[in-house]
């Protein structure tokens, strides 16, 4: 009867065009209600959503609507309504399996069972605080370039650790390589047993001679002569002689101790003749057709960085998914589990706005995305900025929470983008018109928004052009927090477009990655006027505050741009305080602030204020050298400096610049004016 009475009332003011939705009921069946009551003379639906959470199992559209209904979905002006696609895990108890650590099992009703087996959980909130999945170093199973304890095959690797045989679920354990600008992630497949028995390695020695060797060489501790033998002969793969000086000082020699000998008093030397190494014990198998894919190419996932989900809950902030029994448990960070609300990302995309005119999203917070697929056989080997390579090498791009595709006149007003476990929002295939104003993007495990498509470069149809959009007064905050190669926003090819007075904070990347064509080069000669170089055009770039950037991450900067992009233009930009070199962080150097990367032209760059930035290797601006594509046809035009590291231009062009002021105390007023716009204008 509730749903009945609601239905005559929508009946009865569905030509007030005015509408709200009922929580309690599913929002898609709603929707398409409300589309279907409209009469033909409708042009204008304004849907109101109520505070609180709307809980989606799947994405959302509005397909439903006329094309020539133009449609809004506004949030309460007075709590947040929150489309989400989290699903609430609660009854934690006292974990009997892991000390300081709670644990809940996980309905089979709930999203994460589908009837024989349980899926991927790879995002968990406490409180509205991501928790990070268990992490094990890699040297803890003797996967380290010093050691001879592992071997590389080609389905993956073989080692005299037993550790991993008491992983509780292999098949949920991730391997993780970071390498510049990229990072992969490919599952174990199984963990094999190879060997119960581990035999102690031998070795053959030359004499034992006094003297000793300069050159390079690895310094430990040795408790005696035979102990610094047993540290090289642990690490036969690399170590060639020891040079031993009493009383416990013991140099591990990547060569033969000639022709470098000198006759010395007080140390000794000698040389490791053969060795037999330990037999493995353990074999793991890694998940197929990632590993391929990670061994090849320029970037090979060979011993990881570390190793992720395995378990071990050795401190606070962390959980883990048991998908063998459907178990979460979490290690709290001060918090008291029995009253928390513990949240698990599920639903992949949450609104999907494709092939409509004239949509508004206001005041609506999306939350609580996923994105299982680098927990799938076929991982996620990455190319570059969170573009990945699929099985037939072919590029793709993760899902956003929000696509807008083919689409026109669409506005995003006031929204948030938090708690996602991709990309907050998409704009591309052939969108035009599009704002996304005053909202904020922050604790996304992807970037915040992507413009444009990885494979659309040679668009020559200007209808079907990413175009005119118009990205203005955003927050973006926090993103790349799972997938480190996330830059703070991602540009492939758009044109007529602005992007103004943002703010893009902590990000492990670039903050700004522009323009990124599947084609290059050359922009210039006979080749220049191809469409294959992509059809970017008369951007502007603007007013923007980008601080925090580069983190994690090599081979970035503030803003990062590649190939030609004719008439664009960047004004009034401040770049400062670069994460990369700062206590903490992963990155010790980012490559620049400003990098005019492989081909780019056609950029001019004015009124900008670079400040604490001092950690780069090619300086504080680089335009890419003959090498790799000369960046040419790029002007700088007054650019303030302080602690900005040096000119350059390292292994780049000269920069084509004037009025540059190295500032060496407060900033003249010029330049505060500079920092003073730049950033949201509310």
């Amino acid at each position: 009867m509730a749903a009945l009475s609601w239905i005559l009332c929508l009946l009865a003011v569905v030509q007030g065009l005015k509408l709200s939705l009922d929580a309690n009921q599913d929002i898609q069946t709603q929707l398409d209600i409300i589309a279907k009551q409209l009469s033909p003379s409708t042009k204008i639906v304004e849907i109101h959503l109520q505070p609180g959470s709307i809980l989606i199992s799947k994405q959302l559209h509005l397909d439903s609507f006329p094309v020539n209904v133009a449609v809004s979905l506004i949030g309460s002006p007075t709590a947040p309504s929150i489309i989400s696609g989290g699903v609430n895990i609660s009854d934690f108890t006292p974990s009997s399996r892991f000390p300081e650590a709670f644990e809940a099992q996980v309905p089979t009703s709930s999203p994460f069972y589908n009837g024989s087996a349980w899926l991927p959980l790879r995002q968990l909130y406490v409180n509205g605080i991501r928790y990070n999945r268990t992490r094990t170093e890699s040297s803890a199973i003797g996967l380290d370039p010093l050691s001879s304890s592992y071997k590389i095959t080609s389905s993956g690797y073989e080692l005299v650790s037993t550790l991993p045989q008491h992983w509780p679920s292999p098949q949920s354990v991730e391997f993780v390589s970071d390498h510049t600008w990229v990072q992969h992630r490919c599952p174990v497949a199984e963990v094999q047993v190879v060997s119960t028995s581990l035999a102690p390695p031998s070795c053959n020695w030359t004499s034992k001679i006094a003297g000793s060797s300069p050159g390079t060489a690895t310094m430990t501790s040795a408790d005696s002569w035979e102990d610094c033998q047993a540290h090289c002969c642990s690490n036969a793969s690399w170590c060639q002689s020891i040079i031993f000086r009493p009383p416990s000082t013991c140099y591990l020699a990547p060569r033969p101790f000639q022709p470098n000998y000198q006759p010395t008093q007080g140390a000794y030397v000698a040389d490791l003749l053969n060795h037999s190494l330990p037999a493995p014990t353990t074999r793991v198998v890694m998940a197929q057709p990632c590993f391929d894919q990670a061994q090849a190419g320029r970037y090979a996932m060979n011993i990881p960085s570390f190793i992720e989900n395995t378990g071990n809950l050795s401190q606070p902030g962390q959980f883990w998914f048991d998908r063998s029994i459907g178990k979460v448990y979490i290690r709290p960070n001060n918090v008291d589990v029995s009253s928390a609300v513990v949240t698990a990302g599920q639903t992949e995309s949450l609104l999907n706005v494709s092939g409509r005119d004239n949509v508004r999203l206001e005041n609506v917070t999306f939350a609580y995305s996923s994105w299982n697929r680098p927990s799938s056989h076929l991982g996620y080997v990455e190319r570059y900025g969170t573009v990945y390579f699929e099985p037939n090498h072919t590029l793709a791009f993760p899902p956003a929470a929000v696509n807008v595709y083919n689409s026109h006149n669409v506005t995003v007003a006031g929204c948030t983008f938090h708690h996602l476990g991709a990309w907050g929002l998409a704009i591309g295939q052939g969108s035009q018109h599009i704002t996304v104003e005053d909202s904020l993007f922050e604790d996304l495990s992807a970037g915040s928004i992507v413009m444009g498509d990885v494979a659309d470069t040679a668009e020559a149809d200007p209808a079907r052009q990413t175009a005119a959009l118009k990205i203005e007064d955003n927050r973006i905050r926090h993103v790349g927090q799972e997938y480190k190669g996330s830059p703070g926003v991602h540009v492939f090819c758009i044109r007529d477009s602005v992007f103004q007075h943002n703010e893009i904070a902590f990000v492990p990347y670039s903050g700004i990655s522009y323009n990124w064509p599947l084609k290059q080069g050359p922009t210039l000669g006979p080749e220049s006027n191809s469409t294959e170089l992509g059809y970017s055009a008369n951007n502007y770039i603007a007013f923007n505050d980008v601080s925090n950037y580069m983190s994690y991450m090599f081979d970035g900067a503030g803003i990062h741009t590649i190939g030609r992009s004719i008439n664009t233009t960047l004004n009034g930009n401040y770049f400062h305080d670069a994460g990369s070199g700062q206590p903490g962080r992963h990155s010790v150097e980012c490559e620049s602030v400003i990098y005019i990367d492989n081909w780019s032209c056609d950029f001019q760059i004015n009124n900008t204020v670079i400040d604490n930035t001092p950690f780069t290797k090619q300086g504080y601006t680089f335009f890419q050298g003959n090498k790799l594509g000369p960046a040419h046809d790029n002007y700088v035009d007054t650019l303030y400096l302080r602690n900005a590291s040096s000119a350059g231009p390292g292994a780049g062009l000269p920069c084509n610049c004037t009025h540059v002021t190295d500032v060496k105390g407060e900033w003249p007023p010029a330049a505060q004016d500079i920092i003073g716009n730049a950033g949201p204008r509310s």
